[in-house]
């Protein structure tokens, strides 16, 4: 697979139901984010509240498939036990913030349907910041697009 050049295009869409996760790595495009109304969501509420810790699981799951394609991109191989937390330290300890496999690996698009409260967006941004992990944190995706609302 090419990786030279590949966006991995993150995108978040809170409706009513859940959130919905695209990126390079899911099968439909991110042009998908402004059509997913009536669609089931890949995160759905649990007991009518968001579920923030499975969202921010997810996307720690992506930044981590991200991190390896960097990582493979630049040195060949990757340590397949390697943990999200040794990745990300390898990703910024050698410089690869300015690579082009996945330049856009801090960045997310959030997009949220007509009703959802702000505190709600707040939320997601602060799922989609960072991961604690027992061994240390983990920035994930802190530059953030705010889309104004999806398109029916």
């Amino acid at each position: 697979m090419e990786m030279q050049n590949a966006k991995l295009d993150l995108g978040i869409v809170i409706t009513t139901k859940g959130f919905n996760v695209f990126s390079y790595f899911k099968s439909e495009s991110s042009a998908k984010l402004a059509d997913t109304t009536g669609a089931q969501p890949d995160i759905p509420m649990i007991d009518g509240k968001y579920d923030y810790a499975g969202l921010n699981k997810r996307l720690a799951e992506i930044k981590q498939q991200a991190l390896i394609q960097i990582v493979k991109a630049n040195f060949g191989s990757v340590p397949g036990n390697a943990t999200l937390l040794q990745l990300y330290n390898t990703y910024v300890t050698k410089g690869l913030r300015s690579t082009n496999v996945f330049p856009d690996v801090e960045d997310v698009k959030i997009v949220a349907e007509e009703r959802i409260k702000y505190q709600t967006v707040v939320a997601v941004m602060d799922a989609a910041r960072g991961m604690y992990t027992p061994d240390g944190n983990v920035t994930m995706f802190p530059n953030v697009s705010i889309a104004g609302g999806i398109v029916q």
